[in-house]
């Protein structure tokens, strides 16, 4: 315990230089707005690395201040501002432009721009179901009955905070669009507002998970509610405490994701990560507290990221603010504005945690085993969804800036790449998808009845997964173009067809694979309708059919002239 202890300090105080971390990367990684070619003397300056923050901000500064004075540049050089637009105040080592402050980029991103984007932002999205999937693999190894346990636990607190993931999209792309406008107060504004609603609906969230966790529990565990309730509880009324802290970071996250800064939230991601693997082993295997332990170990991680996390989006905005950190000037008027845009993100989200929660109250009612084996694949499912998820976060952060010129060319470029490596990602997800509970169940278990009901889901996890991408990504470019009403009318009825069908089951006697084929269903009737949404709206289908129509014509005169000349 001791050792677990020093490991535990030192992750903190890693976690405490993350501004090096996001300032060396900034450094070795200039933005495409400033001209990447320093002059001799501002080369040296970026290797004259120090171990402070303030000489790796100097050196930035000197690198840019070089390259603004030795790059060349005329009159009718369109670029001639993008060298260096912000000005450098002699009192402070801080330069005046930061991604808050800078305008959309006007270059398409290549392929390899919106990967080098996604691939961190999949890091950061990977961060709750790493930590669950811990606590999962942890405790079912010490307790099987635990395991059961997990399911509603997780269930109920992750179907609330899952459920305020509307703040995080919201944030995003409001913020994206101001930035696109170069409005600064603007920027400031949004996530100011954002912060403040998060901190207050995540105190909401921890009273009603604090007070009425067992009713809820209680109604949705199936014939061992008496035996699972009381040790699920242990774990909600823990993790009901990490609430605010959760939203808060989620807010933060999306604000630099907003802003194209996909590296912090990573840093901050990995160090959150550890800390809860350190006290999972540490807490729950050597201490044997058991599923408190693991909800100790998590509820830990929350709160020492979010504060991380909250230092460095304050960084980010720069040295002079226009609008508070973290305040509702007009509490009625700014929750209002917030939530014409949020409104029916959430609506959309609610159905799909319905749908979700709807899987778990259709598993507990089947029995310990199924429900264990289901809280297994469940969680596995839920760390491949963070690949769709990050995709969606791309086509947020990247579209706001085309769609404000209506720049078509452009926009159907970043559509186009943003399927094409959907597509890739939805396979690779249902390779490892399969492989993990097919060759690996004893990573989560130790019970041959659970590895057995785990083998019967495993095609379903593989083809969820697959069609959870491509559905992703269609959803992140339909929310950039403020799709609202349609996302909210396909949510509607795709939920209403999904519960419908998990209420039939009782009757059916379907299994567990039945559950698993609701969750199929959900996820391939969401990509149809987004992919016939968006063909429709650039014009896809009315080409697809004038070529259909032109191809059936050459066809008809081609007979027609055959015929005519036998």
């Amino acid at each position: 315990m001791i050792r677990v202890g020093l490991i535990f300090l030192g992750l903190l105080y890693a976690t405490s230089t993350l501004p090096q971390v996001y300032a060396f990367h900034n450094l070795l990684l200039p933005s495409s707005r400033i001209k990447p070619t320093p002059s001799p003397a501002a080369a040296c300056s970026i290797w004259q690395v120090t171990p402070t923050f303030l000489s790796f901000q100097r050196s930035r500064r000197h690198h840019l201040a070089s390259t603004a004075l030795t790059s060349p540049s005329s009159p009718d050089d369109d670029d001639s501002e993008a060298i260096y637009t912000g000005a450098i105040s002699p009192d402070t080592d801080i330069p005046t432009t930061t991604p808050f402050q800078r305008k959309a980029d006007e270059a398409v991103p290549s392929l390899a721009a919106l990967l080098r984007f996604t691939i961190p932002t999949l890091g950061i999205w990977l961060a709750g179901p790493i930590m669950s999937l811990v606590d999962t693999s942890v405790v079912g190894l010490s307790s099987d009955l635990a395991l059961a346990g997990m399911g509603p636990a997780t269930n109920l607190c992750d179907s609330f905070l899952y459920l305020f993931t509307f703040l995080a999209v919201a944030t995003t792309n409001l913020l994206a669009g101001a930035l696109a406008d170069g409005d600064k107060t603007k920027s400031q504004t949004v996530v100011s507002h954002a912060l403040a609603i998060a901190l207050g609906a995540g105190i909401v969230v921890m009273l009603l998970i604090e007070f009425g966790g067992k009713a809820m529990l209680a109604a949705t565990v199936g014939a061992d509610g008496p035996l699972l309730i009381p040790v699920a509880l242990k774990y909600t009324n823990i993790r009901a405490l990490g609430a605010p802290f959760v939203l808060m970071s989620m807010v933060a996250q999306a604000s630099l994701l907003g802003a194209k800064d996909s590296v912090t939230p990573l840093v901050v991601t990995i160090a959150a990560a550890m800390i809860n693997f350190i006290l999972d082993v540490g807490l729950v295997s050597y201490g044997k507290c058991g599923i408190a332990g693991a909800a100790v170990a998590t509820v830990i991680a929350e709160i020492v990221g979010t504060f991380v996390l909250l230092r460095a989006l304050k960084r980010s905005q720069g040295p002079r603010r226009l609008y508070p950190f973290i305040w509702l000037s007009s509490p009625f008027q700014d929750i209002t504005k917030f939530f014409s845009f949020a409104g029916p993100v959430f609506f959309a989200l609610f159905g799909k945690s319905l749908c979700y929660t709807s899987l778990g109250i259709a598993a507990q009612m089947m029995g310990t085993v199924p429900l264990a084996a289901h809280q297994v694949m469940l969680r596995c499912f839920f760390f491949f969804t963070t690949f769709g998820d990050s995709l969606s976060t791309t086509a947020q952060a990247f579209l706001p800036g085309f769609l404000v010129n209506n720049n078509r060319l452009a926009i159907g470029k970043v559509v186009r790449r943003l399927v094409l490596i959907s597509v890739g990602v939805g396979g690779l997800n249902a390779a490892l998808a399969g492989l993990i509970p097919s060759y690996f169940p004893g990573l989560f278990t130790t019970s041959t009845d659970i590895i057995r009901e785990m083998h019967l889901i495993a095609p379903w996890l593989s083809a969820s997964a697959l069609a959870h991408a491509c559905t992703m990504a269609l959803e992140g470019i339909l929310l950039a173009q403020r799709e609202l009403s349609y996302l909210t009318a396909s949510y509607a009825v795709n939920t209403m067809l999904v519960v419908g069908g998990l209420y039939s089951l009782r009757h059916i006697g379907g299994g567990i694979q039945g559950v698993w084929a609701c969750l199929l269903f959900f996820q391939m009737s969401r990509c149809m309708v987004y992919a016939i949404r968006l063909m429709g709206r650039h014009g896809s289908i009315k080409c697809a059919w004038g070529k259909l129509k032109s191809m059936l014509g050459r066809s008809i005169n081609g007979e027609e002239s055959g015929k005519k000349k036998g």
